[in-house]
């Protein structure tokens, strides 16, 4: 009985990490199609947060590129400029989308594009960590 009680236990916390870990949802990743010589490239993509705690996005790294910033666009007496963002919070419920003109990513240090090879890796406050799938888009 102690034994059942113990594997019960053990099951619970499992299934409480893998539920805590899957709060984010990465949907619509793009990132524009790397022209050889070209070696900075813009990344797009929307995150949900289903939990009920606000969530930091630390960082993000790809394994096509030397290193990946988040910038924002702003427009500063009519002149738009990118600022780089430290972290990015995404409240509880609520989703916050990297579009042009907007949140975005930088991809800089692009040395391949091979489809079906390039990845991106998303770092958050909480030891989370989600690699997604890059989908090339022709702009």
């Amino acid at each position: 009985m102690k034994r059942v009680l113990i594997l019960f236990v053990v099951l619970f916390v499992v299934t409480s990490t893998i539920a805590q870990q899957s709060t984010v949802e990465i949907s619509d990743l793009r990132v524009n199609e790397h022209i050889p010589g070209q070696s900075v490239l813009a990344g797009y993509l929307t995150f949900s947060n289903s939990s009920e705690e606000a969530l930091t996005l630390l960082s993000v790294e790809a394994n096509f590129a030397d290193r990946v910033e988040m910038h924002q666009t702003m427009n500063m007496n009519g002149i738009n400029q990118m600022r780089p963002l430290q972290s990015v919070q995404i409240e509880p419920g609520k989703s916050v989308v990297f579009e042009p003109g907007g949140r975005h990513l930088m991809i800089m240090g692009v040395e391949k594009s091979e489809n079906g090879a390039a990845e991106l890796t998303f770092y958050f406050d909480n030891d989370m960590v989600i690699t997604q799938p890059v989908e090339w888009v022709a702009w």
